[in-house]
């Protein structure tokens, strides 16, 4: 029996190996590109900075801002349609799942905010100017942490 994909032609890609439980990436793209979808075997979270950009997750076109935040959970098909005209900035965590296990308690999950954005169909965080500066404050934290010998 054949998938759906198959069936109206698509074969969508496996891409991005991890190689480990946490990497960290401050990404910048100045042409006009279109990403075919795919997907990726951990969970990704993207801080947009700028550009001109809609992401594509699992059929829902999100036309990004600057600050918003997009939760991708493994296996979420995506694309990117990026216009080249202004630079494309973002940051992004990539990680494996399983590596957050550890640190749940009884009342805290945190995955939920994967599991809730996949079940809503919902992948956009659009938040306050003010949460925006300490999310990227935070996203600093994690990148000079990501950067330190012996991390993860």
């Amino acid at each position: 029996m054949m998938d759906m994909d198959q069936e109206i032609g698509l074969e969508i890609e496996k891409r991005g190996y991890l190689g480990g439980g946490f990497r960290f990436f401050n990404l910048q793209d100045t042409q006009t590109m279109k990403f075919e979808p795919h997907y990726h075997e951990f969970c990704k979270i993207v801080l947009f900075i700028s550009g001109n950009v809609t992401y594509f997750i699992e059929g829902i076109g999100y036309t990004l801002k600057p600050g918003d935040i997009l939760l991708l959970n493994q296996y979420a098909i995506h694309k990117t349609v990026i216009d080249g005209t202004v630079p494309y900035k973002r940051k992004i965590i990539w990680f494996q799942p399983e590596s957050l296990h550890k640190f749940n308690e009884e009342n805290c999950n945190l995955l939920q905010c994967f599991s809730l954005a996949s079940q809503h169909k919902c992948n956009l965080l659009r938040l306050s100017f003010s949460m925006q500066q300490r999310m990227q404050g935070l996203f600093e934290q994690m990148n000079e942490s990501s950067e330190k010998q012996g991390f993860g």
